[in-house]
Order: structure tokens, then C-alpha cells, then sequence
């Protein structure tokens, strides 16, 4: 269950950061944003990767990683992999 909790987030940070751009980030061609993809997936794979022993613990109920916290964390490490935003 944990890994859908951690998947949702994913997407659902994914798509919050495709929404709540304050203004819109362009590439150059499709390899740049195949790239800046790349990276993002890797961010959020990084973030989780980072907390994988809080989601794996079973003695915790609320672990207080929420999509929202996934999101914060996730865009920050995109942002020091790029230098778009």
C-alpha cells in the first residue's frame, strides 16, 4: 500500500509542478524537454529513495510524508539539477 501512497505522489507532484508554474519554462526542442523530464522523474526518485526507511516503516501510521511534502522536496532537487527555475 505504501508504494501506491508513494506513486500517487509522485504523479500527483509531477502534475502540481506542471500546474503551479508561476511562468512557463520553455525548451528549446524536444531532447531539452525529454532532459528536464529525465531529471524531474530523477529528482522524485532521489526524494524517495531518501525517505525509503520512514515509508517502509510499518510502526508508523501517519509518516507525515504527503504529496505535499513529496512535491516541496522534489522541486527543490530538480532545481539544483537545472537552472530553469
Amino acid at each position: 500500500m505504501s508504494v501506491r501512497v508513494v506513486a500517487r505522489g509522485i504523479g500527483g507532484g509531477v502534475l502540481a509542478w506542471m500546474l503551479v508554474m508561476g511562468h512557463p519554462v520553455h525548451a528549446a526542442n524536444e531532447a531539452e524537454t525529454g532532459e528536464l523530464l529525465v531529471k524531474l522523474v530523477s529528482a522524485g526518485r532521489a526524494v524517495v529513495t531518501e525517505n525509503q526507511e520512514l515509508i517502509n516503516d510499518a510502526s508508523k501510521g501517519d509518516k507525515g510524508f504527503t504529496p505535499q511534502v513529496f512535491e516541496g522536496k522534489q522541486v527543490a532537487k530538480f532545481k539544483e539539477k537545472t537552472t530553469l527555475i
